[in-house]
């Protein structure tokens, strides 16, 4: 049950296409900006402000590193403007989610996540049910229940559409037998989801297990995770599995770079990030989070990449998210 630490790094491969990238010997010198295509306040604020305290101890990053905001399009806003960067551009990169991916897939005429340069993959993770602590849905069988019963009856909400939130549950509804296009659902980001529950604008969310933090005051309840097996973070809250229902749903956070970034300046982001998440800092957040720490570098990412797509194509066509 505990996170588990697999590192693979690629240190070939991804070479960059010209550009006045800096030499290995003096990079980086000037300040490393981290794009986040998501509201502030979710998880994917959360991975990266956990991923500069780890470069923070890193005696090889000298420079200031922050955070740049630029919401929309589930992070392909935010990934456009990395990929028209000017050319050799090597001071910004992006940490994005699984639904960057989705959303490139949904919609292959706009810019695509694959455009760009991946860097990284950091871990993975799964989504959780939550409820009011004061609604009467105890458990899931009481939501499958008031869902088959009624489905306007409850309001749910999660990620954009394709989100691995927001396919944990249509997985969840589709396994109820009640199509997802049947459902009320709120397409959210970043703490919005957590505050349409808190106002009573949704009924069920689902979310990362940071919104664990919202159990332990006594504002939520969770009651299942995306999880094939329980997580140590939150070892009451059962799998869907257990609880009957066949959903098994995970995401990942990984960090990409402009297309024309150069090869001594992916090679220090390589090894980089390999310490970062072997760092205390980042250990110690991925069992607070539940976060599977599987880092897998520049080639080895395409790779994952590329089968991530096309399981994700058949389970999008399944619940109805693009045309088959």
């Amino acid at each position: 049950m505990a996170a588990a630490t697999s590192v693979v790094v690629a240190l070939t491969g991804c070479q960059a296409a010209g550009g006045d990238a800096a030499s290995e010997a003096d990079y980086p010198t000037d300040r490393i900006t981290f794009l986040s295509g998501f509201e502030p306040g979710g998880g994917i604020d959360l991975a990266i402000n956990t991923t500069i305290q780890a470069l923070k101890a890193d005696p090889a990053v000298t420079v200031p590193m922050g955070i740049d905001h630029l919401p929309g399009g589930s992070g392909l806003i935010a990934a456009e403007k990395l990929g028209r960067s000017p050319e050799g551009t090597d001071d910004i990169l992006q940490l994005t989610s699984i639904s960057s991916l989705t959303t490139s897939l949904q919609k292959p005429d706009d810019f695509q996540i694959t455009e760009l340069t991946p860097v990284a993959l950091l871990f993975k993770e799964y989504s959780t049910m939550y409820v009011r602590a004061d609604s009467d849905l105890q458990t899931v069988d009481d939501v499958a229940r008031r869902l088959s019963e009624d489905a306007s009856s409850l309001t749910f909400a999660g990620g954009s559409l394709g989100s691995p939130s927001n396919l944990a549950i249509a997985r969840f509804t589709t396994a109820v037998g009640v199509p997802f296009d049947q459902v009320s659902y709120l397409p959210l980001s970043g703490g919005e989801t957590e505050l349409a529950l808190l106002g009573g604008n949704a009924d069920v969310i689902s979310g990362g297990l940071e919104s664990m933090q919202f159990v332990e005051k006594g504002d939520f309840r969770a009651l299942a995770i995306s999880a094939a097996e329980r997580v140590a973070a939150a070892p009451d809250v059962p799998t869907y599995t257990e609880s009957g229902y066949e959903v098994v749903q995970g995401s990942w956070r990984g960090v990409f770079a402009p297309p024309t970034m150069g090869q001594p300046a992916l090679d220090f982001w390589y090894a980089a990030l390999e310490r970062a998440v072997q760092a205390d800092s980042f250990q110690q957040a991925a069992q607070q989070y539940g976060w599977e720490v599987d880092y897998l570098a520049g080639d080895d990412f395409a790779d994952f990449l590329d089968e991530e797509a096309a399981s994700l194509q058949g389970a999008l066509e399944t619940i109805g998210l693009i045309n088959s």
